[in-house]
């Protein structure tokens, strides 16, 4: 699963690490991922991405760290349900005969069009990317009265 750095502009992380060390680099990161990755994905690119996330956002203290890492959680997610959605496109567009690939993708649309499973999995990205917005407003709203005080 590859993730990219959501906030546009950005150039990734500060300070590059190797992929070897980073879950060594902060264990709670490994923690973290334990019971969130799924077969087959990289506990190397979870604890990548929340340090690319660390660097961009700069939490200070327990309770910005904990937003950054839910913001993680949020956007890993939901990366997760974009991939499981174009793994079944894949499925259906490979059962379709039809030798113009252009027309296969649509007849895959169009037959996925009424399947609960593709409303249930744009209503997961939606909760997810909004909680990575809500929490991004939190974290820049803790900020501000942090500075005011």
């Amino acid at each position: 699963m590859r993730l990219y750095d959501p906030t546009p502009g950005t150039q990734g992380p500060v300070k590059p690490r190797p992929n070897a060390i980073a879950p060594k680099n902060n264990p709670r990161h490994a923690m973290l991922a334990e019971p969130l990755l799924l077969p087959g994905e990289s506990l190397e690119t979870f604890g990548d991405f929340i340090q690319s996330l660390e660097a961009v956002l700069q939490p200070v203290g327990f309770t910005e760290n904990a937003r950054v890492e839910a913001m993680a959680i949020s956007r890993w997610r939901q990366v997760r349900f974009m991939a499981m959605q174009a793994a079944r496109l894949e499925i259906e567009i490979s059962g379709q005969s039809e030798p113009d690939p252009a027309a296969r993708a649509c007849l895959a649309v169009i037959a996925m069009a009424g399947q609960k499973y593709v409303r249930l999995m744009a209503r997961y990205e939606l909760r997810c990317e909004r909680e990575y917005t809500r929490t991004l407003a939190d974290l820049f709203d803790a900020r501000k009265r942090r500075h005011d005080n």
